[in-house]
């Protein structure tokens, strides 16, 4: 309140707290930054990262402002305007040729590799989960880790495989360290986007950032 009327006249003031997966947080936490300097210099920006099923309820118990989770997470407790929505890709080793000789994957040969994924409740561990179970299908989760670089590096090494969204390990392709190969007929999808407590009304600094994730998003994940 006291920012708000220091800075009255001038536009929102204040503090805001917004949590990110790490899995995407390079992808949004950047141009965000420069977004909030150019167009709202007295908001106070405040990033931390966590698993979107940590993200969730860190938004219900009040520690932070605003999330990014998705769309499979949101429900009657918060309100939530979606920002991108992506095909999934089987990831794996960029020397596995079982992989870099396809173009694409059916789902039930997918059930039957060694994924990596993160553990229960964390939406992408549901998104994989609920894509698979529409097929009758049970997935072979190999392993579970709840660190991203982890998860990365096990990829990497040729130990598993995921499924992700391509942009979540754009770095790994470019770098040739890994190789991206769609899940199709069906795809498997996933929605992101931002989310904040229904029972807490956003205050305007809140307000403000929850809109410009929502109209500028996707065109950060774009670029």
């Amino acid at each position: 309140t006291r920012e708000a009327v220091i800075h009255a006249g001038q536009g929102p003031a204040g503090h805001v707290s917004l949590a990110i997966p790490p899995s995407v947080s390079s992808i949004f936490a950047a141009p965000l930054i420069e977004a909030c300097r150019k167009e709202l210099p007295h908001v106070t920006l405040k990033l931390s990262e966590g698993w979107t099923g940590d993200i969730l309820e860190w938004l219900l118990i009040g520690h932070n402002d605003l999330g990014i989770i998705y769309s499979s997470q949101a429900d009657a407790r918060v309100t939530f305007k979606p920002i991108v929505t992506e095909s999934l890709s089987v990831v794996g080793a960029s020397t596995d040729k079982s992989l870099t000789e396809r173009s694409s994957f059916p789902p039930r040969e997918v059930s039957k590799m060694p994924l990596i994924v993160p553990p229960e409740p964390h939406g992408l561990r549901k998104v994989i989960g609920s894509a698979f179970a529409e097929h009758d299908l049970t997935p072979r989760f190999a392993y579970e880790s709840q660190v991203w670089s982890v998860i990365r590096e096990m990829i990497r090494s040729g130990l598993a495989y995921s499924i992700l969204a391509p942009s979540e390990v754009e770095t790994d392709i470019r770098r040739g360290h890994v190789t991206a190969v769609p899940v199709v007929e069906p795809e498997m999808k996933r929605t992101l986007g931002v989310a904040i407590n229904r029972e807490a009304p956003p205050s305007p600094p809140v307000r403000a950032i929850f809109d410009m994730l929502g109209r500028e998003g996707p065109n950060w994940h774009a670029a």
